[in-house]
C-alpha cells in the first residue's frame, strides 16, 4: 500500500497544471475611456472600464482594460467593429454595459470582450 501511494504521489508531481481559459459576465460597468490604434495594438480598439476582470476570476493582468479586437484576429471585423460602436455609445451616453470577457484571447495582454449590452438609461 505504502508504494502504491508513493507513485501516486510521483504520478501527481509529474502530471502538469493547466491553466483553463475562463469567461465572466461583468454586469452593470461604466465605460469610462475607448481607444482606437493601429491593428498591431491593443487589437486595434479597446474600452477602460470601471471594474477590472481580474478583480471576477479572470486571467486578465493588465488594468480594466478590454480589447474588441477590431484588427480581426479572434472574431469578425465587422463584429468587433459593432460592439466598439456600443462601447462608444455607452460612453457617450453615460450608459452602464455588461460585458462577456475572455481570458482565453487576449491582445497584448488585454482580454477579449465577446459580448457587450449596453443597459437602459436609470430612471429618475
Amino acid at each position: 500500500m505504502k508504494k502504491l501511494m508513493t507513485w501516486v504521489l510521483v504520478g501527481l508531481c509529474a502530471t502538469p497544471l493547466m491553466a483553463y481559459a475562463a469567461e465572466g459576465k461583468l454586469e452593470r460597468v461604466n465605460v469610462s475611456r475607448v481607444l482606437a490604434t493601429d491593428e498591431s495594438r491593443y487589437g486595434g480598439c479597446m474600452a477602460l472600464i470601471s471594474e477590472s476582470p481580474y478583480d471576477h476570476g479572470l486571467d486578465c493582468p493588465v488594468g480594466k482594460w478590454v480589447t474588441f479586437d477590431c484588427a480581426g484576429e479572434y472574431i469578425s471585423r465587422a463584429d468587433a467593429s459593432r460592439m466598439f460602436d456600443l462601447a462608444q455609445m455607452a460612453f457617450f451616453t453615460s450608459r452602464q454595459v455588461t460585458l462577456t470577457v475572455t481570458d482565453e484571447m487576449k491582445h497584448d495582454r488585454r482580454c477579449l470582450a465577446r459580448r457587450i449590452d449596453v443597459l437602459p438609461a436609470k430612471a429618475e
